[in-house]
Formats: structure tokens, C-alpha cells, sequence
């Protein structure tokens, strides 16, 4: 019996480790890091586009919709900052229909 007995304690605890080591996994390993940088065209769009009117999410119109606005009233930018404001905004649009 002190066999069986060893082998049920080592089959438990290596049991009980596995969940909890899956359990800590699930909730801290899915989640993503606070300090995470957003990216360029997202500041340039809020620096920029917001002094004028308010935001509207990029998916709200298709890419080359964008690009229009973008060579529209993007005029005071630089070409640098024009390019990573219209990747950001058509990456995230809607689908053209």
C-alpha cells in the first residue's frame, strides 16, 4: 500500500501544478502588456486629425476613402507623417465594397 500511496501523492501533486501553472497561463499570459507603444499613424491621428474635428474610427470609411481625406487635409504634414497616418487608417478600415 505505501507504493500505491507514494504514487497517488506524485500523480496529485503534478496534477494540482499543471492546473494551476495552466490556470496562471490563461489569465496573465493572454493579456497584453500594459506598456505596450501604439503605433505612429494612431498618434498622428489623434495629434493631428483632432485639433480640427473629433475622431472617427478608421473602420468607419474604406482604405482609399482615407487616402483621399488624408491627401485632402493633410496638407501641413510632412510626407513621412502623411504615409504613417494613411497606413495606420486604411490598415484598419473597412473593406472596400
Amino acid at each position: 500500500m505505501g507504493l500505491r500511496s507514494k504514487k497517488y501523492k506524485f500523480l496529485l501533486f503534478f496534477g494540482l501544478t499543471g492546473v494551476l501553472l495552466q490556470s496562471y497561463l490563461f489569465i496573465y499570459g493572454c493579456s497584453a502588456p500594459a506598456n505596450f507603444p501604439a503605433p505612429a499613424g494612431k498618434a498622428l491621428y489623434s495629434a493631428k486629425c483632432a485639433s480640427c474635428h473629433r475622431l472617427l474610427p478608421p473602420q468607419d470609411y474604406t482604405g482609399d476613402l482615407w487616402k483621399d481625406y488624408v491627401i485632402k487635409y493633410g496638407e501641413q504634414m510632412t510626407e513621412l507623417q502623411r504615409q504613417e497616418l494613411l497606413n495606420y487608417l486604411q490598415k484598419n478600415a473597412s473593406p472596400d465594397m
